[in-house]
C-alpha cells in the first residue's frame, strides 16, 4: 500500500524528539526541506507502485534519505547510521 504525506500537510513537528522541540529554522535540512517541490518528485515513484500489499515507508522518508546519502557522499550503511544518530 502507497504511503506519502503531501507538503500541505507538513509542519516541524512532523520529526518528534523525545523532547518534543521543534526544529531549527536554519538547519540545512529544515532549509532544504522548504526548497525541495516534494509533491512533483513523488509523482513518478508514485504512480508506479501499488495500492495492495503491505504499507511502504512514506516516499518523503525514501527520498529524503536518498538526498542525505547522495549530499554527503555516504554509503547504504553510513546513511542509515547518519540518520539514526541526527534525528
Amino acid at each position: 500500500m502507497r504511503q506519502y504525506t503531501a507538503q500541505s500537510e507538513i509542519s516541524n513537528r512532523l520529526f518528534k524528539t523525545p523532547f518534543e522541540t521543534n526544529l531549527d529554522q536554519k538547519n540545512r535540512w529544515v532549509v532544504l526541506r522548504d526548497k525541495l517541490p516534494w509533491d512533483e518528485m513523488v509523482k513518478p515513484l508514485y504512480g508506479k507502485m501499488s495500492d495492495k500489499g503491505r504499507r511502504t515507508i512514506d516516499l518523503r522518508y525514501v527520498l529524503g534519505a536518498l538526498i542525505i546519502q547522495s549530499m554527503e557522499n555516504l554509503t547504504d550503511e553510513a546513511t542509515i547510521s547518519s540518520i539514526q544518530e541526527n534525528i
